[in-house]
């Protein structure tokens, strides 16, 4: 659907922020609660707390490495 989509393109060029990734899909007018979180879930992707901003999550696709921040 179209919360894939979203994610497979933020997540294309590696890794991004979640607050980031957030911004763009209320934007997009994809609910972050529901359809991208479902669409993540779908694609394994994995959160991870990142290094640099504690408070932030490092969020990875299993197939790609592709990572959140």
């Amino acid at each position: 659907g179209d919360a894939v989509r979203f994610i497979e393109q933020q997540l294309a060029d590696g890794p991004k922020p979640s607050a980031d990734l957030k911004a763009a899909a209320e934007a997009a007018g994809l609910s972050w609660t529901g359809a991208v979180r479902r669409a993540a879930d779908r694609l394994g992707i994995e959160k991870k707390p990142s290094e640099v901003v504690k408070s932030q999550h490092v969020v990875s696709h299993a197939s790609s490495s592709r990572l959140i921040v």
